[in-house]
């Protein structure tokens, strides 16, 4: 007999009667047996368009406060993508970075994957308010298989403050949304010219399941690297940085407190790359070249390393 929440479906029908002749719930409240409301929607219209997202949102909130999510990202975008190319935004969210991109890639197109439901669905809505006909929104994990069953971890709406782009892919069974994944190899694509990663852990895999690509390509690749969600997925950063390394690619990591973004460079486009930041890009950044590293944490649990010794 299946069950939800500790009971059984004849139980939850029967408490769903019960609860009818006094006050109605949504089967949202009654599996979590808290009562909770559903999430709160709020609108938000700035210099950069208009979005939607749950009003308690960490990465919303932000939009709403300074603009944009993450500045570092929107000024290397704008002296780096150019009005033809085709990109990619993994780990597209509320879709704040595929809507930037859009309108600075007039004669491409953005292909943008978002794996959470609800979240989707905010991205597919702003999408609309931005009249961004050349985006193609797609519910998949990208990752290194094809048509897994991925479950993410599970989410709680309530609170002054949620951080909802801090969900992963789950390691384990979880109450999370289910999602299937695409690898970006299998993925008929144009020629791709800029890829953002964003994706929670899982970009290691991404690469491996987009080497064709990526070979085929060569493109400028802006990927976040945080150790914890690496290796609750069995990886690190470490090897995440080595392997994009091996593929012949020059690092550039974005000197800001936090998230721990890098730049990744084809070492063929290196010349093209410093001439295009020129003196336009106010980020320190820091280069890495090399095949191997060392890295070093200041804590335990950090999810950005403190320093980075090249070894080899």
């Amino acid at each position: 007999m299946a069950y939800l929440g500790g009971k059984t479906l004849t139980q939850l029908t029967l408490l769903a009667k019960g609860l009818s002749a006094t006050r109605p719930k949504s089967l949202f409240q009654m599996i979590s047996g808290m009562g909770a409301p559903l999430p709160d929607i709020s609108a938000v219209t700035n210099e950069f368009g208009s979005f939607t997202g749950l009003r308690n949102d960490y990465l919303f909130q932000s939009i709403g406060e300074k603009g944009i999510n993450e500045a570092h990202f929107r000024d290397l975008a704008r002296v780096l993508i150019e009005p033809d190319w085709n990109a990619l935004d993994l780990g597209a969210n509320l879709g704040s970075h595929s809507v930037l991109m859009a309108k600075l890639v007039p004669g491409g197109q953005v292909f943008s994957f978002e794996p959470q439901s609800l979240t989707f669905s905010l991205l597919q809505n702003n999408l609309l308010l931005n009249g961004c006909g050349n985006v193609h929104p797609y519910r998949f994990a990208i990752s290194d298989g094809d048509l897994q069953v991925l479950t993410m971890e599970a989410f709680s709406y309530a609170g002054d403050s949620i951080n909802n782009g801090a969900l992963r892919v789950s390691a384990r069974r979880s109450a999370g949304d289910l999602t299937i994944s695409k690898r970006l190899d299998d993925l008929s694509l144009p020629p791709i010219g800029f890829i953002k990663m964003d994706i929670q852990g899982s970009e290691l895999k991404a690469l491996k399941g987009g080497a064709n690509l990526i070979a085929r390509d060569r493109p400028f690749m802006f990927i976040e690297i945080e150790e914890q969600h690496l290796q609750s997925l069995g990886t690190s950063s470490k090897e995440l940085i080595e392997h994009i390394l091996g593929l012949d690619y020059i690092l550039f990591r974005i000197m800001t407190h936090y998230p721990c973004d890098h730049i990744c460079v084809p070492a063929e486009k290196i010349d093209a790359f410093l001439a295009a930041l020129g003196t336009s890009y106010s980020y320190p950044l820091e280069r890495i070249e090399g095949r191997r590293v060392l890295l070093t944490f200041a804590r335990p649990r950090d999810q950005n390393y403190q320093r980075l010794d090249v070894i080899g």
